[in-house]
């Protein structure tokens, strides 16, 4: 009675199989739903650090004649001022921002990684999100830039942060993702063109504009290869950039115009 009683209740090969099949299955389907759901976690916590920045940028403006703030003054970045020890780059709790925001996690996207962080800043540097440094640019004095708000045609569609990263390949050849603390289009020559808009959120990247809306864009790719500023030789193909998750925040399909980047509304 006790040997028939033992196995009447227990599994056999198969079926002990047959459960693992399934939950195996049921972990295949459900993990990449789990993980969007976090991303979109993200995204929307990203969101809402580039809002307080605006909020903080405006307020800056407005204690300032609406004069809106530079990229740099030669001391200090947007995001903070330059660390002669360092890294970090950036001395904590410092930046034309500070007053208005009284935080460091805010400038940081939370879905950056950790080789964005190699190179040009470190992780304790929060960086993450780039300025626009096309339309509000360096000064070489501690007042702000001369632009002000009434300056900006079509603040709707202006960009003034966003999420941001550059493409490198080291000498090595390896690629990997740079932190940059600004944000640039392909066809400003002016700057190099280094800093790439970022879309690390499911296809999409956070995109503050000047009237203080925030919205996902995708990037766009308009050229077939891409300057590399890593140290290594060579150029980045299209498909290294965009797989990287890098792009350009595009309206016209032209890489020589940069028009979100722009203070003219130019259509």
């Amino acid at each position: 009675m006790k040997n028939r009683k033992n196995r009447q209740f227990a599994f056999t090969l198969v079926e002990l199989l047959v459960v693992i099949a399934i939950i195996a299955l049921l972990a295949a389907i459900l993990f990449p739903v789990f993980g969007r759901a976090r991303e979109n976690a993200r995204r929307t916590s990203c969101a809402s650090n580039l809002k307080q920045i605006g909020l903080g940028w405006m307020q800056y403006a407005q204690d300032y004649d609406e004069r809106v703030m530079p990229a740099s003054n030669g001391v200090q970045e947007w995001v903070g001022q330059a660390n002669p020890s360092a890294p970090p780059y950036y001395v904590p709790r410092t930046g034309f921002l500070e007053p208005y925001m009284k935080s460091d996690q805010v400038k940081q996207c939370p879905s950056v990684t950790v080789d964005e962080s190699v190179g040009y800043v470190t992780s304790a540097d929060y960086a993450g999100y780039g300025y626009n440094r096309a339309a509000f640019p360096i000064t070489s004095t501690a007042t702000p830039t001369s632009t002000t708000l009434s300056t900006l045609e079509d603040p709707s569609r202006t960009v003034a942060f966003g999420d941001a990263g550059q493409p490198r390949r080291n000498s090595s050849g390896s690629l990997y993702k740079a932190a940059v603390v600004y944000i640039e289009h392909t066809g400003w020559t002016a700057g190099g063109g280094r800093a790439r808009f970022a879309f690390r959120h499911l296809e999409t990247g956070n995109v503050l504009y000047a009237d203080g809306h925030v919205k996902a864009e995708k990037g766009k790719m308009l050229l077939s290869s891409y300057t590399n500023y890593g140290g290594g030789t060579g150029t980045l193909t299209a498909d290294e950039v965009r797989n990287m998750g890098f792009g350009d925040i595009d309206r016209d399909n032209n890489p020589a115009t940069f028009e979100a980047f722009t203070l003219e509304n130019d259509g």
